[in-house]
């Protein structure tokens, strides 16, 4: 599958969880989500594309070291690699955020684990996005959202205030939560919405978890109106390696990657300059 992918792609979406260097991070243990080691090392082994974002998982909380010596690491093997942190407001004064941009993070990420208490309220929601979007902007970094579709519908307004103001860019993960069943709702038509006007990237990760049991496939109508927004520049790969199972105990899945990747080439068709910026280009980009 390598063959497949241009030189110099990108895959933006992996986790590392290294507890051998530093240790089983306390809100793992606490709700029972250990997942075993997987390291740079082991990211450059498992996964075909040549570059990578390492996002910071639910369970590391505000903890950045590790991250930042998986970018270090995955250098020193001839890779390029940025990052993606999770913060509080508090830890984001701006010395912070000039250090850690100039160790390669280029976002910070509001997940679904981190904001639960705030997704029934629309009003908290709104002002976290604002106030995190206001710090980061000093650095130009992106912000990462991982939320569920129907929150994304409801932000729309905020995210493009924010846009406008800012022109901050919003990142959207795992196709914004979308199932085979969303391709003709409202949720996700407001969804490409902001895609197309320039607001949103979408990366294209984490197929496995979203498509139900008729595999990846079952996308291919969401997936396709994500690449036919803006020819394509808001859409990024993600593998989401090492594809953990939420929950205790931190279990893998096998995931196939190459199907993964075929299915989305078919999404192309044929498109090679299409296809150069979904795996290399846009992220290039995005994450420079």
């Amino acid at each position: 599958m390598t063959a497949l992918l241009p030189p110099g792609s990108w895959d933006t979406h992996v986790h590392l969880f290294d507890p051998d260097q530093h240790g089983a991070h306390p809100d793992g243990e606490r709700n029972g989500f250990t997942p075993p080691q997987h390291n740079a090392g082991h990211i450059v082994k498992s996964c075909p594309s040549h570059n990578f974002v390492v996002v910071v998982p639910f369970n590391q909380n505000t903890e950045t070291k590790q991250t930042v010596n998986a970018i270090n690491s995955l250098n020193s093997m001839g890779r390029k690699a940025k990052g993606t942190v999770v913060l509080q407001l508090k830890e984001m004064e701006e010395t912070n955020l000039r250090k850690l941009h100039g160790s390669g993070i280029r976002a910070v990420r509001i997940h679904e684990a981190s904001a639960r208490v705030l997704v029934g309220n629309d009003e908290n929601v709104e002002q976290l996005v604002r106030d995190v979007a206001e710090k980061v902007a000093v650095v130009g970094w992106r912000v990462d959202l991982f939320l569920p579709l129907e929150v994304w519908a409801r932000l729309a307004p905020t995210l493009r205030d924010v846009h406008k103001r800012l022109g901050t860019t919003f990142i959207a993960d795992h196709l914004c939560c979308a199932g085979p069943d969303d391709a003709d709702s409202e949720a996700l038509t407001e969804a490409l919405r902001l895609v197309e006007e320039g607001v949103l990237h979408v990366k294209l990760s984490a197929l496995n978890r979203f498509c139900g049991p008729k595999g990846v496939e079952a996308l291919e109508a969401v997936v396709r109106k994500f690449v036919g927004c803006r020819r394509g520049e808001q859409a990024m790969f993600g593998s989401d390696w090492p594809h953990v199972i939420m929950g205790p105990g931190g279990r893998t899945e096998q995931v196939d990657l190459d199907r993964v990747l075929r299915f989305l080439h078919r999404c192309c068709d044929g498109d090679e300059q299409l296809w150069g910026k979904l795996v290399r280009d846009n992220a290039a980009r995005v994450y420079t």
